[in-house]
Order: C-alpha cells, then sequence, then structure tokens
C-alpha cells in the first residue's frame, strides 16, 4: 500500500513538471500536465476562428496526453 501511495507522488510530481505549448493559427495555449491552462495567447488579426480556438485546445490536451503516457510509461499503479 505505501508502494502505491509512493507511486501516485510521484505521478503527480511527473505531471506537476509536464508544460506543453500548442499553436495553431495566431493562438497559442500553454497547459500544464494537470490539464490546466497556464496562458491563451491571441495574435494580431482581426478576426480569429473559434474552430482555431477549438483545435489549438484541443491539441494541447492531445500534446499533454501524450506527454504524460511518455513520461509515466504509461501504466497505473492500480
Amino acid at each position: 500500500m505505501l508502494d502505491k501511495l509512493k507511486q501516485l507522488q510521484r505521478m503527480k510530481k511527473a505531471m506537476d513538471e509536464i508544460s506543453v505549448t500548442e499553436k495553431v493559427g495566431e493562438i497559442e495555449i500553454e497547459m500544464s500536465g494537470n490539464m490546466e491552462v497556464k496562458a491563451v495567447r491571441l495574435g494580431d488579426k482581426e478576426k480569429l476562428t473559434e474552430r482555431d480556438t477549438q483545435n489549438c485546445f484541443n491539441g494541447a490536451v492531445k500534446s499533454v496526453q501524450q506527454k504524460m503516457m511518455g513520461q509515466l510509461g504509461g501504466g497505473l499503479p492500480f
């Protein structure tokens, strides 16, 4: 049981250290491994599309998930 707790603590620490930045068009989103949006940067274009915003956010989520799987070895402790 103690080993599983330690493993969960290591996983949380690894997630806290993950940070990805995704850019689509003039929109850039920075997201943590905890799926928390840290920053949103919009370009100078007059009209940004909803589709670009959606694609950028979804890309950031996917990047975080891929990075987490790589660092955590794809396995959960339970």
